[in-house]
């Protein structure tokens, strides 16, 4: 044997796991994808037309409008909520490793258990803490998550041009539950990016009378743009992949305006027993996300 192919060797029991458990899964959904009323004896061969219908019926576009308002929602503020913190506790403070776990800890929490005390939280009447303290200051209380009119009709009385009635309050508030529960990951991420960037350079910018917004514009941003850009590629996946929040705090028919892709998919697999369209329904996901990772990946790479 070849010294050169011995490290190769090592990689065999991390292919088998990912072939059994990730490869064949993947091909059997796409198979199931191709049939009609697969599992039962009325099976039958297909072809696109599970796709073709899923896109008609228009339930799945409009899933994907909720994914695409839930994503362009969450990440750009937890990004730069986690970007601007972990700034902060790069300097030298007091009580800045307690902070930092502190921040870490709603992301090592059960999402369902965190999920379930925020929708107590949300909860329609009094008994929820946003609301009683909206009672308390006079105002109305809300139904956030069992509330379907978007948040630009709320706010304004009319939707908006282009931008139309915009997320449902229902989805917002999951919004709100996911950017809390996200934000301590990406603060410990970015401070060990942080870490990384040379005294020397601050420094010297200091010296030439660059200021500490200066400095996080000119220095911090540019070489921290790797580990940004990994952070907006997971956080992507992440986001078109949110489930357990979803099913947890907007559970009921009244709040289809919160219903995502993958919330779409368990309907039609649980709730329908349409097999082919939740196998599909997972391929067109599947392409939806490798697509805006390659075209992340060479944006990025344009960029340097």
């Amino acid at each position: 044997m070849r010294s050169g192919s011995k490290p190769f060797l090592y990689l065999i029991p991390a292919g088998v796991v990912l072939f059994v458990f990730h490869l064949l899964p993947f091909l059997a959904v796409i198979w199931i994808s191709l049939f009609k009323n697969w599992g039962t004896p009325e099976a039958g061969f297909a072809g696109m037309e599970n796709y073709r219908e899923i896109f008609a019926r228009g339930s799945f576009l409009r899933s994907l409008s909720i994914t695409l308002w839930y994503t362009i929602g969450t990440i750009p503020v937890t990004i730069t909520l986690a970007m601007v913190f972990a700034a902060i506790l790069r300097k030298k403070m007091f009580g800045g490793t307690f902070y930092r776990v502190v921040y870490f800890l709603p992301y090592i929490t059960s999402t369902v258990a965190a999920a379930a005390v925020w929708r107590w939280i949300f909860h329609v009447d009094k008994k929820g803490l946003f609301n009683a303290m909206l009672i308390n200051f006079g105002f109305s209380p809300l139904r956030f998550t069992e509330e379907s009119s978007g948040i630009f009709e709320m706010l304004f009385g009319q939707a908006l041009p282009l931008l139309g009635a915009g997320p449902s309050l229902a989805l917002v508030s999951i919004m709100v539950f996911a950017i809390w529960q996200t934000f301590g990951f990406y603060v410990i991420i970015f401070s060990a990016g942080l870490s990384q960037i040379p005294k020397d350079v601050y420094e010297a910018a200091a010296i030439d009378g660059a200021s500490s917004v200066r400095s996080f514009f000119s220095i911090t941003l540019p070489m921290m743009k790797p580990i940004l850009a990994f952070a907006t590629i997971i956080s992507t996946i992440g986001a078109f992949q949110t489930f357990n929040q979803i099913y947890i705090m907007a559970p009921s028919e009244r709040t289809l305006s919160a219903r995502n892709v993958t919330m779409f998919i368990f309907s039609q697999f649980w709730d329908n027993g349409r097999l082919g369209w939740a196998a599909a329904a997972s391929v067109i996901l599947f392409l939806i996300l490798s697509g805006l990772t390659v075209l992340q990946l060479v944006y990025n790479r344009t960029r340097d």
